[in-house]
């Protein structure tokens, strides 16, 4: 059997060592090297029973029941999607999803274009809340921090725009603002790859 693996492409070796179950989208081990399910934005913990956490790929028909579970730490699959994300604070990712805020404010260039996730920092802009309120706009009492909040893509980023929001002195333009699921994870500078808590 050793002997037929070794004449088998990697790919297939893969499938042998991983039988994937109806709660993979695709064969463990057929992603990127070194990532896991627990790297992937589709990972969905669906709850903690009798001390350990159960997990389901978000592009599968999952069930509550244990056949559609999937481990943390399979080797990712073919359809494996890892977004980078960008820690902003509160109130401005909440006006990005919900205001219409086109324009995160940056002190230098990036070249980055693209599809990211929006991260809650841990601290709050407490006179950005101020003035925000002062401007007339309507916003809630508190605010998720500490994770992902939702996504956006960039799709330039320039150091002069007609939009309201740009102070400058660069500016990324955002468009598809999309909220999503709050889910816990430690901030970084620039952009970074979610370490997920729930995960």
């Amino acid at each position: 059997m050793a002997d037929q693996l070794m004449l088998l492409p990697q790919a297939a070796i893969d499938r042998k060592r991983y039988k994937p179950k109806r709660g993979h989208a695709g064969y463990p081990g057929e992603g990127p090297k070194g990532e896991f399910c627990k790297t992937c934005i589709h990972i969905v913990n669906n709850g903690r029973y009798g001390g350990r956490s159960y997990f389901k790929c978000a592009l599968t028909n999952w069930t509550n029941g244990k056949a559609t579970d999937i481990k943390a730490n399979d080797p990712a699959c073919g359809k494996w999607e890892g977004l980078r994300a960008l820690s902003i604070r509160q109130p401005w990712p909440w006006a990005i999803l919900n205001l219409g805020k086109d324009i995160e404010n940056r002190s230098q260039n990036f070249k980055r274009r693209g599809p990211i996730l929006i991260h809650a920092s841990l601290t709050i802009d407490e006179q950005a809340v101020i003035d925000l309120r002062a401007q007339g706009y309507e916003l809630p009492t508190t605010f998720k921090t500490g994770g992902i909040v939702g996504k956006a893509t960039i799709t330039d980023c320039v150091s002069e725009h007609s939009s309201e929001w740009f102070t400058g002195p660069y500016g990324l333009v955002l468009t598809d603002a999309k909220t999503l699921p709050f889910r816990p994870c430690k901030g970084a500078q620039s952009f970074f790859v979610p370490k997920w808590e729930d995960a």
